[in-house]
């Protein structure tokens, strides 16, 4: 079966028009009722901005460290 790069790409474009077109119905909202949650997560261990890039010159380092205390990567 021989398809052409344009009839695979028009193929492929109208298939996914067409599925888009089922998607309005699950954009509708559910009817609104007076009910409201407020949702905290905490994360332990998550990425924290201060250990992403440490200092590599001694004079920072202990500056990191001082403002850091017992959170401080060990150099």
């Amino acid at each position: 079966m021989d398809i052409s790069r344009r009839h695979f790409i028009q193929s492929t474009l109208s298939m996914g028009a067409l599925a888009s077109l089922s998607l309005p119905g699950y954009s509708l909202a559910a009817p609104s009722n007076d009910f409201r949650a407020l949702i905290c997560v905490y994360l332990a261990g998550g990425n924290d901005a201060f250990n992403t890039i440490l200092p590599l010159s001694e004079a920072h380092y202990r500056q990191y460290s001082k403002v850091r205390g017992p959170l401080s990567v060990a150099k």
